[in-house]
């Protein structure tokens, strides 16, 4: 089957920009409950989003599992899908992924874990203590990242959603003590060091709710927030092709300057993953496509931690290019644009298909084409010579159409 990419006209946008509204509403009334934490819960936003995972660090008595806990409470997930555990030395991989069931190891000599209420149950995962188990660390590599549970016989994808970690230790000291836990960390696309509270507003706050016991009173649609999942995790035309390229600077330049300070480097799986970053902070403003703007959200999974310095190296990287591409799209003509997207709807029009196609895949080639042809309806160019060109390509699409349909007619 030929590359399947997703088209804005194949989601319901409307219910995905309701819950983005309900995740911005959250986002006000936890800032104003913990103080000095806003890059930390635009990281949670994020990590929600593009179904992966947030570490965070720091001293004791920051707060971490408090925020983390009654964020959790206003994502609408049921007792029976969040996973809880405070992890040390002495948590075993039972604890994580169910006990073995003995009556069919004896019987069958096959070794099966019990996963009711453990990791591989869970739509939300809350991990305690993280680095104080660092023998299991290893084990979490499958759930965490492909959402995959892989124990011989006793393999299979799991449904878990977001995993979110908090230790006291960070992870350089973690690799200073394991250097072979690298890999692990890197599961964690998003990590925040949180201190304690730095001045005597942010601590009146703080008193303030505390005393009030005050809690966050919003509520997300899970439903909607699972929808916004999708279309981030999915093949989209969200990326402009061209925006790839300067992307590309944006990642050299990190590595060349994060190299040059000592300071964590990031994988080519986490550069790969920070697309999908961009692609929800479009949809985060309630837009489909990436525009160059979407560029600084990346500083959430660049900055581990917020940290001060890095945030400056960012910018001092990120804002430059920012300003060259606006410049460059603000000086396009319409029909320049327009054959920019011409071109990126050639770009992915499915290969033929014939008699041995599949129904299935016939019905899906026939929705992507139907996607193409809507983003060619809104192609307004003024010269003549492009005109036709759009003319030319609505009438190849429309062929192609057709062609799919006889197939899956029979005719």
């Amino acid at each position: 089957m030929p590359n399947r990419i997703y088209t804005a006209g194949e989601y319901e946008l409307d219910e995905i920009f309701a819950a983005v509204r309900e995740l911005k509403a959250l986002r006000e009334e936890i800032n104003e409950l913990f103080p000095e934490r806003e890059f930390v819960i635009r990281q949670l936003e994020l990590a929600l989003l593009l179904r992966t995972n947030l570490l965070i660090f720091g001293t004791y008595g920051t707060g971490k599992s408090l925020l983390i806990k009654q964020y959790i409470e206003c994502l609408g997930v049921a007792p029976d899908e969040l996973f809880c555990i405070e992890m040390t030395r002495h948590t075993t991989e039972s604890d994580l992924y169910g006990p073995i069931n003995v009556p069919l190891l004896r019987e069958e000599g096959i070794q099966r874990r019990n996963p009711l209420g453990t990791i591989r149950d869970a739509i939300i995962a809350d991990l305690g203590e993280l680095f104080d188990a660092p023998h299991l660390l290893r084990s979490l590599h499958g759930p965490l990242n492909e959402r995959r549970y892989s124990r011989g016989a006793d393999s299979h994808d799991i449904p878990l959603h977001t995993a979110v970690a908090s230790t006291n230790i960070p992870p350089d000291e973690l690799k200073k003590r394991y250097p072979d836990l690298d890999a692990a960390v890197d599961r964690f696309i998003f990590q925040s060091r949180v201190n304690w509270l730095e001045n005597d507003a942010s601590r009146l706050e703080m008193f303030r709710n505390y005393r009030a016991g005050r809690k966050p009173e919003t509520r997300v649609s899970s439903e909607g927030l699972h929808k916004a999942a999708a279309l981030i995790a999915d093949a989209t035309d969200q990326i402009p092709d061209t925006l790839l390229h300067h992307y590309n600077d944006i990642v050299r330049e990190l590595r060349e300057k994060w190299h040059e300070k000592g300071w964590p480097q990031h994988s080519d799986r986490a550069f790969n993953q920070w697309l999908e970053v961009m692609e929800a902070n479009a949809v985060m403003h309630e837009r489909y496509e990436v525009h160059p703007i979407d560029f600084r959200a990346l500083r959430f999974a660049a900055c581990h931690g917020g940290d001060a310095e890095q945030l400056e190296a960012f910018d001092s990287i990120v804002e430059p290019i920012i300003a060259k591409v606006t410049e460059e799209l603000d000086t396009m003509s319409i029909d320049d644009a327009v054959r920019l997207a011409m071109q990126a709807v050639r770009g992915n029009i499915p290969n033929r298909p014939d008699d041995t196609t599949s129904p299935a895949d016939l019905v899906a080639i026939l929705r992507q084409l139907g996607g193409l042809q809507k983003t060619v309806e809104q192609m307004s160019p003024e010269m003549p010579a492009t005109i036709a060109d759009v003319d030319s390509l609505r009438d190849e699409l429309a062929r192609r159409s057709q062609e799919v349909e006889r197939l899956i007619k029979g005719v």
